[in-house]
């Protein structure tokens, strides 16, 4: 599966909750073939939850060296329960940060130049790979799945209708149309064996047997994520008593911008859930080094070109700010309500929680108000948190990683086998040894935006249509000076440049090098 799995071919490190021995001190993997591992009973299988926001920063939840000092580290549950309790992969990176290319990467394994969606328009009718997504692996490895929440973005219109609910997924609760950006009157795609309940226990929607779309309003108990919560919630209770393993994605829309209109040509901020609104109402706009960056000349032609941010710009992105964290503070919710839930029924010793964000979001650095499509730090760096049996508590993992390596991950818990050629590897082998590492380097780029990087270990070297840009990280963690011109590092940029372009085109095991 992954160049380091092909060094190590006996490790199959999480099946059954008892793969991961701490024996002598040391965490040891216990050998078990994967081979046998796929042929196992579903019974002997952990449950496996993936939970992805939408636009969160990394700095809004784990504080990283490039984070503003004032950035505040909101979701102390998510904290407590994940990042105090599992293992947190400290060198993420969403190789496309855009929603759809990056959803893309997460369902395949693969860059998006291999899965074809270089943009976020008619990205569900556009995907190629439906038939062989991570969601049909898992069903052919006897898991029963469910999503719930936001899916690709172009889910909507005819799309939805041609093909309401994509293959491999057992139960699915899917926002659709513009409302996917609405917290308020949204509709979502259901097909459920389950009626859909609120935070109250009021039953809202009866068992859909048949997907057909069903409407929610404007109380305070319709809020998108507190439904989703009350779905996820409910799912879990009822697998307790399946003897299959299940597969439950669950995809907040938060802190994702809503789309209800326009204001001076911006979209509107999120609404957080009515509880927790004002919560941060006086919380500072972090300023990092790189906020509004004086100096540009080392930029790109495009971000030189870009004026300073006015007063103006600094309040609206002052207030997106505040109304995003708040935002997540209904995930954060949610979050523990699993973890109590999968208490309560006796699944959590045999449940894999993995959480992800899509991309992370420009706010003001480099003079950038807004968006995520920019290969820096602040776009391409996320959260990747897993806990669950056998994975090493209160650990960080500092070895590369990416959204490509999500599906091979998964893949590898599950005994299941990938019907696409992934670009990613099993991350199992780095929570098992911490100082294993194979000095690969990630590929990121932004499709129709024209810019492709590579990173590794310490350098980022970005090739973009306006420009070059070559980062120090370790010496310049908020990218404010570009060394590519610097004599000093020319042998650097020499051998990253090299290294860059055979990964622009590489498929496979070529693009784990």
């Amino acid at each position: 599966m992954s160049r380091i799995s092909q060094k190590l071919p006996s490790r199959r490190a999480l099946v059954a909750g008892s793969v991961l021995a701490l024996l002598l001190g040391g965490l040891v993997a216990v050998g078990i073939n994967r081979e046998a591992a796929t042929a196992s009973t579903s019974a002997t299988k952990p449950n496996i939850i993936f939970i992805q926001t939408d636009d969160q920063t990394l700095c809004s939840i784990i504080k990283a060296s490039f984070c503003a000092k004032q950035y505040k580290q909101v979701m102390p549950k998510t904290r407590q329960l994940m990042i105090d309790q599992g293992t947190t992969f400290s060198n993420y990176f969403q190789t496309h940060p855009r929603c759809c290319p990056s959803r893309a990467t997460a369902l395949t394994g693969m860059y998006s130049h291999n899965h074809g969606l270089l943009s976020n328009k008619h990205g569900y009718g556009r995907f190629a790979f439906q038939n062989v997504a991570l969601p049909v692996w898992l069903k052919n490895a006897g898991y029963h799945t469910a999503h719930i929440g936001k899916y690709m973005n172009g889910y909507f219109g005819r799309f939805a209708d041609d093909l309401p609910v994509p293959p491999g997924w057992d139960e699915w609760y899917a926002t659709v149309d513009n409302g996917t950006y609405h917290m308020f009157n949204y509709d979502m795609l259901v097909k459920s064996p389950a009626p859909i309940r609120n935070l109250n226990g009021v039953e809202l929607v009866p068992p859909v047997a048949d997907p057909h779309r069903v409407a929610f309003g404007n109380l305070d108990s319709d809020y998108q994520t507190d439904i989703e919560s009350s779905i996820a919630d409910d799912y879990i209770t009822r697998e307790a008593t399946d003897p299959d393993p299940f597969y439950l994605a669950i995809n907040p829309l938060a802190p994702h911008t809503e789309h209800l209109g326009k204001s001076n040509d911006r979209a509107v901020n999120p609404r957080p859930a009515p509880r927790d609104k004002g919560r941060f109402r006086g919380a500072p706009l972090p300023k990092g080094p790189s906020f509004d960056e004086k100096d540009v000349k080392d930029k790109p032609g495009d971000i030189q070109k870009k004026p300073r941010l006015s007063s103006a710009d600094q309040k609206f992105i002052q207030n997106r700010y505040r109304s995003q964290i708040e935002s997540l503070l209904a995930v954060d919710d949610l979050v523990q309500r699993l973890f109590t839930t999968l208490t309560d029924t006796g699944q959590l010793a045999n449940t894999v929680i993995i959480y992800v964000s899509d991309n992370g979001f420009m706010a003001g650095e480099h003079r950038l108000a807004s968006g995520k499509v920019a290969l820096y730090d602040e776009s391409v760096r996320g959260p990747l948190i897993m806990r669950g049996p056998g994975i090493p508590t209160n650990a960080i993992r500092t070895q590369l990683s990416g959204n490509i390596d999500i599906a091979p991950t998964i893949a590898d818990i599950a005994g299941a086998t990938p019907l696409t050629t992934v670009d990613g590897i099993s991350l199992l082998d780095y929570l098992s040894n911490p100082s294993l590492d194979n000095g690969r380097a990630m590929l990121l780029e932004n499709g129709v935006d024209g810019a492709r990087a590579i990173r590794d270990g310490r350098y980022t070297y970005i090739d973009d249509d306006s420009g070059k840009e070559l980062y120090d990280n370790v010496k310049d963690p908020h990218e404010l000076e570009s060394r590519d011109s610097d004599k000093a590092y020319s042998g650097i940029v020499r051998d990253l440049k090299k290294r860059l372009k055979p990964l622009e085109t590489c498929a496979g095991s070529n693009c784990q090098e």
